[in-house]
């Protein structure tokens, strides 16, 4: 008898683990995390990907192509000691949510019902996800960040060795778009098109058909990829709206009111996130700009990776929208959205503005790792949940994802951060990053993105005021240097074919949302503007760039400077002059002296260094101060046409 029931026992066994081992090889898996094997960091949303059998394995970043058509996700966390675990559905991403709950959830199977158990939310503190809503107590995690009582934290607070989660595809082929393709959307006219997505069955046939009103521009027909993805290329089509893309496959997807024009990535930091809602005469400017409908935006979400993203698996925090949906104008970025409203005015043609920014973030999140290496950037400090602060973050998961669509060109606001942070690297970093983005764009476009598509920036804007050399530190104004390559004005040979727009003269220490942060956003965005419509689109009557000096050394002490535009001159203030023997001394302790210059009818400015030079100067600097000048748009020298573009800063070394 008692051998009978062993082998009962046993039989049961057997039985069961088939079960659990059918029920876990129908499902994907997501995640696994086992004891012993090392813990995970705060964006491992892909970690050894290519090796399913890992002890530690993370796929989470795809969770959003799993999205059922009833817009949950089937999800199971499995306990391979216990045999058992949890299974459920829920709403939310939690991968994108940032730490903003569960939503949506609804058990179907669940073994561990304690401690307030309900689904997964991003936790970024003790782990990448965790189970708890509305609690500071965690009781059971994906992706630990460290040791907890010799495990991994488990249902009903169980301490187990291994972890796995599960996520069930539908059975039934389900075509999806790629998270940038929407209704209302802009793609890059006169180039081709790459439009992909994803799928949850491998060899299907769909087809793809564009219409220009009910006329039917271009049909193609394919079959999705062992991947389960799919991709097509668009020809060329002129700028102009009213476009629909249907794609048939098992189901039927479209976008709808597509149109064809001009797109640009808008990105950067905490300036380039500043929304309209802040600006000057904000109300007056978002009401004005409601009746530009041809100009469409969307937003990407904010999201970390540790490795290259697929997809933008964040999703966009602002959906494509037109300005008369004004909150959704209100919270976007106001010098994209003002940048594409100039040139709408100027082309008539849609703009399509996509914003990728990140507030606080310096130059090497949004750069690859090759961009860094030629640079010599070390590894990162731990920013602990501050990791988009850290080397490639931002690149893996806000702009490499986006790198398949045709665009035709960049504009970038950021610095601040890098006022402090590898400053004497920016030069290289700047022009490494620029370079990376417009290779991988051009590889992965095909060429229909080229590989020197225009970028254009903000030159570094003020902060507390800085009046007298009794703050020498000069890491504002070198950043401004460097972001010029260490030339003073672009295009040059280490930025080709860029653009740029100066911000020093924007000072808003009234701004509610600090110096840093002033609130005139309208002058940035039309001086950006102005250059793009002059070197991307080659019309002439638009300035590029400033009056531009030339120094000459009349005598040993006597300097002359000419401008090679006509200029005006505000005041004299603005010209300072190292007295020590080397200029470093003068940007970390000794400070810069304020000198004055003469000015003739014909615009030639002297300066006059036999007094203040007697034992020698190393160098003659322009608007050398965090913040050289106090009152708004009134720096010394402008030129004299209607676009009044100011001088911008610059640096001479000399020996006299």
């Amino acid at each position: 008898p008692n051998s009978n029931l062993l082998a009962m026992l046993l039989g049961l066994f057997i039985f069961f683990s088939s079960l659990i081992s059918f029920q876990v090889s129908a499902w994907d898996l997501l995640f696994r995390q086992t004891y012993g094997a090392g813990y995970f960091s705060y964006s491992d949303w892909y970690k050894n990907t290519h090796n399913q059998e890992a002890q530690l394995f993370s796929r989470l970043g795809d969770l959003e192509r799993y999205r059922g058509r009833d817009g949950s996700f089937h999800l199971y966390l499995y306990y391979p000691e216990l045999g058992k675990g949890n299974e459920w559905k829920q709403t939310s991403n939690p991968v994108a949510r940032h730490g903003q709950g569960v939503s949506g959830y609804e058990p179907i199977n669940i073994s561990f019902s304690g401690k307030g158990w309900a689904g997964l939310e991003h936790n970024n503190q003790n782990s990448l996800l965790d189970g708890e809503v509305d609690s500071e107590w965690w009781w059971y995690a994906v992706g630990s960040f460290s040791e907890f009582d010799g495990g991994i934290p488990g249902g009903d607070d169980i301490i187990v060795h291994e972890v796995e989660l599960y996520v069930q595809a539908e059975e039934s082929n389900e075509m999806r778009f790629g998270q940038i393709f929407q209704s209302g959307m802009v793609l890059q006219a006169n180039k081709a098109n790459l439009i992909w997505g994803f799928s949850t069955m491998p060899g299907e046939f769909y087809t793809v058909e564009l219409f220009e009103g009910d006329v039917l521009r271009y049909v193609t027909s394919s079959v999705t990829a062992e991947d389960l993805t799919w991709q097509v290329s668009l020809p060329s089509q002129s700028p102009g709206t009213g476009f629909r893309l249907v794609v048939t496959g098992q189901n039927i997807i479209n976008i709808e009111d597509l149109a064809f024009g001009e797109v640009w990535v808008c990105s950067g930091q905490s300036n380039m996130d500043f929304g309209m809602f802040g600006i000057l005469d904000s109300e007056i400017e978002i009401s004005n700009s409601a009746g530009y409908e041809d100009i469409r935006f969307a937003r990407v979400n904010l999201m970390t990776a540790s490795e290259e993203m697929s997809d933008i698996w964040g999703g966009l925090s602002i959906p494509w929208s037109k300005p008369s949906e004004t909150n959704q104008l209100s919270s976007f970025s106001a010098v994209c959205f003002l940048y594409g409203r100039y040139l709408f005015d100027e082309l008539q043609v849609p703009i399509g503005l996509i914003q990728s920014s990140w507030g606080g973030t310096p130059v090497e999140s949004w750069s690859s790792e090759e961009a860094l290496a030629t640079c010599g950037v070390p590894s990162s400090p731990d920013f602990g949940a501050g990791i988009q602060n850290e080397n490639t973050q931002l690149w893996h998961a806000m702009i490499a994802p986006l790198t398949r669509l045709t665009i035709r060109g960049a504009i970038w606001y950021q610095g601040e951060t890098n006022v402090g942070y590898n400053n004497d690297l920016y030069t290289c970093t700047f022009s490494q990053m620029i370079d990376s983005w417009r290779q991988t764009w051009s590889s992965k476009t095909n060429d229909e993105t080229p590989n020197n598509f225009p970028f254009g920036f903000v030159q570094l804007g003020t902060n507390e005021e800085q009046v007298s050399e009794s703050n020498p530190n000069s890491n504002w104004p070198l950043l401004r240097w460097h972001q010029t390559g260490d030339a003073g004005s672009v295009p040059n040979d280490i930025l080709p074919n860029t653009f740029m727009a100066t911000a020093m003269d924007t000072h808003d220490p009234e701004s509610p949302y600090g110096a840093i942060h002033p609130r005139d956003k309208l002058t940035v965005a039309s001086r950006l503007a102005w250059a793009s419509l002059y070197e991307a689109y080659s019309i002439p009557h638009y300035p590029s760039k400033g009056p531009e000096a030339s120094i000459i050394k009349r005598e040993a002490k006597i300097i002359e400077i000419k401008y090679d535009q006509t200029v005006v001159l505000d005041n004299l203030a603005g010209w300072q002059v190292c007295t020590a023997p080397d200029v470093h001394l003068c940007s970390t302790y000794l400070g810069w002296k304020d000198v004055t210059v003469t000015v003739t009818e014909d615009n030639l400015f002297t300066i006059d260094l036999s007094e203040i030079c007697a034992e020698g100067c190393s160098a003659l600097a322009y608007l050398w101060r965090q913040t050289p000048c106090l009152t708004a748009l009134q720096c010394p020298v402008y030129s004299a046409d209607a676009f009044r573009l100011p001088v911008t800063p610059w640096i001479f070394v000399m020996d006299v």
